[in-house]
């Protein structure tokens, strides 16, 4: 194993020869994903394996298990990728790809459909139904202030 990591850090991996997973044994979070204290502070193993052993994360990289195990350490096993691509290639993510219709049963399809730049799709007839709501609250708060304001004159 790797030195530049330190013997405890190796204590807590077991290699898995069927996978090639690098099974993290030690502790986890409520996520199931590694945890480990180095210099000072408590991180993701996974992201550390990566960091030390490949090359440095930006902040705004997020660690995709090629292997879909939260437990793996191996940095063979990880790609840095943004959050969007991240959900896009996650369970929930091809769950939401493949809906044809929204939470409240209209279809996702033709002028319903607005895709934003992030990917993400709206159904256009629920948007408008949140604006009608959006609209009749503000202008019955605007209404109350003038009432207010009428009140103290």
């Amino acid at each position: 194993m790797d030195s530049r990591l330190p013997d405890r850090f190796w204590d807590k991996v077991e290699p898995c020869p069927m996978s090639g997973c690098w099974t993290w044994i030690g502790a986890v979070n409520h996520n199931g994903y590694g945890s480990f204290f180095w210099q000072g502070k408590t991180e993701l193993a996974h992201r550390l394996s990566y960091r030390i052993l490949v090359s440095e994360l930006s902040a705004e990289e997020i660690c995709d298990h090629l292997c879909r195990n939260r437990a793996c350490v191996n940095p063979k096993h990880i790609e840095p990728v943004s959050h969007a691509e991240n959900v896009r290639r996650g369970e929930s993510g091809k769950d939401l790809a493949e809906r044809t219709h929204c939470k409240n049963g209209h279809h996702f399809s033709g002028a319903n459909l607005r895709i934003r730049s992030d990917g993400v799709r709206i159904c256009r007839e629920c948007h408008r139904q949140w604006a009608r709501k959006y609209r009749r609250m503000r202008s019955a708060v605007s209404m109350a202030a003038i009432t207010i304001v009428g009140v103290f004159r």
